[in-house]
C-alpha cells in the first residue's frame, strides 16, 4: 500500500485546473474545459494565468487511480464482491444502484471484516441515518395499508347498508302489491255478492 503523506504531497505540488473565466462568471462551472480559443492566454500557457493540463504533471504509475489514504478504490454492489476485498490494500465504494436494505447489510459486513467503506465519511452515522429512513417508510407503508383496509371495511359496510335497503323496499314493493291485490279481491267478491242478492229479489 503506497504511503498515504506521498499521495497528498505528489497532489499538493499539481496546480488547481480550472476552466477558462469561472472565477469571474457564475454559469462557467470550476469543471476543467480545454480553452479553444484562437488568443486564449491559457492556451498560450501566459504567465501569471492558470495552468493548462498536461502530461508532466501526471502521478506515478503505482498512484493513479489511489484514493488519498493509499487504498485502492473497489465499486461494490454485493456481498460477495465486499469479501473478495482485500482491508490493507483496498476500499470499498457501495454503488448508487445498490437499495437502502443492502446498503444497510452492506455497511455492517464491512464493518465486521474491517473494510473501510470510501463513498461515507462516517459509515456508522450513515448507518444509523439509513436504518432510521428504512424504519419510517415501514410504518408509514403499514399506516397506509391499516388505512386502506379500514376505506375497504366501510365501502363493504356502505355497499351492505344499500343492498339491505334496496330488498326492504322491495319486500315492501312486495307487501303493497299483495295488499293491494287482495283488496280488490275482497271489492269482487263483495260486487259479486251484491248481485246475487239483486237477482233474486
Amino acid at each position: 500500500m503506497t504511503d498515504s503523506t506521498q499521495i497528498k504531497k505528489i497532489r499538493k505540488r499539481k496546480p488547481l485546473f480550472v476552466r477558462k473565466d469561472s472565477h469571474k462568471k457564475d454559469r462557467v462551472p470550476f469543471k476543467w474545459r480545454k480553452p479553444k480559443g484562437k488568443h486564449s492566454p491559457i492556451r498560450q500557457r501566459y504567465r501569471g494565468k492558470p495552468k493548462m493540463v498536461s502530461i508532466g504533471y501526471g502521478s506515478p504509475e503505482e498512484m493513479r487511480g489511489l484514493h488519498f489514504s493509499g487504498t485502492r478504490m473497489v465499486v461494490v454492489e454485493n456481498a460477495r464482491q465486499l469479501e473478495a476485498l482485500d482491508p490493507k490494500t483496498a476500499g470499498a465504494i457501495i454503488s448508487g444502484k445498490v437499495g437502502c436494505k443492502n446498503r444497510i447489510m452492506l455497511i455492517k459486513l464491512a464493518a465486521e471484516k474491517n473494510i473501510k467503506i470510501i463513498n461515507f465519511k462516517d459509515a456508522q452515522k450513515k448507518l444509523a441515518a439509513l436504518e432510521e429512513g428504512f424504519r419510517q417508510r415501514a410504518e408509514s407503508k403499514k399506516k397506509k395499508l391499516t388505512e386502506k383496509e379500514k376505506k375497504e371495511a366501510e365501502r363493504k359496510k356502505k355497499a351492505e347498508e344499500k343492498t339491505e335497503k334496496e330488498t326492504k323496499k322491495e319486500e315492501g314493493q312486495v307487501q303493497e302489491s299483495a295488499a293491494e291485490e287482495q283488496k280488490e279481491k275482497k271489492e269482487q267478491q263483495k260486487e259479486e255478492i251484491e248481485k246475487t242478492i239483486i237477482k233474486k229479489q
